[in-house]
């Protein structure tokens, strides 16, 4: 529920715009900004997650235009749009590609939604699929190199729900992740990152 909270947040931000899901996986969150955004554009490398968002997340009648496109997320990003999201997707690449996908992605896109789980930055892994869990530092750090201006959110958990449902609310904690602690019920770091450097 966490991920599903980080689109509702992203609505407003999204509101009459062109937008890019970079990492769109199964589809649920462009699709729940049709509403919203101008024109939706999911991009994935999973052949099987862009059928599965085809199939089952077309546009919202009324809605904005939706489309799903296969594209691997090492390559440059022809399309172009006003705002991007990437949410939970940095984490799933090897260290060495970070800076290379931000620049990528600050080149298509000049405001940008990002997260990534809150981690110990040593190689300790809260979820075995992530190749590294970035500390709140070394996301900033990366993200300021492509970005000029990066402002950071923290995802905390409120309180269980039943059926282990989760409310989140988002915090803004300022232009810096310098002295955050690594906080259980820290759930993400989230950056609205603009003017691309």
């Amino acid at each position: 529920m966490s991920h599903v909270a980080r689109y509702a947040f992203a609505a407003a931000f999204c509101t009459g715009k062109r937008m890019i899901d970079f990492g769109c996986g199964s589809g649920y969150g462009s699709w729940s900004l049709t509403p919203f955004a101008k024109a939706v554009l999911g991009l994935d490398l999973s052949p099987e997650a862009i059928e599965y968002a085809t199939v089952n997340f077309g546009p919202h009648s009324g809605g904005a235009e939706l489309r799903y496109e296969l594209h691997d997320l090492a390559l440059d990003f022809p399309q172009r749009a006003d705002i991007g999201l990437s949410f939970e997707v940095i984490e799933h690449l090897r260290p060495a590609a970070w800076e290379a996908f931000v620049c990528r992605v600050s080149k298509a896109v000049p405001e940008l939604l990002i997260s990534t789980p809150a981690g110990y930055g040593d190689g300790r892994k809260v979820w075995a699929p992530h190749e590294w869990e970035l500390t709140p530092p070394e996301f900033e750090r990366i993200l300021k190199m492509f970005y000029g201006s990066v402002l950071f959110y923290s995802q905390i958990a409120v309180m269980p729900e039943p059926d282990d449902l989760e409310v989140t609310r988002f915090i803004l904690e300022g232009s810096t992740t310098e002295g955050w602690p690594q906080d259980d019920d820290l759930r993400c770091v989230l950056a609205h990152c603009r003017e691309p450097i």
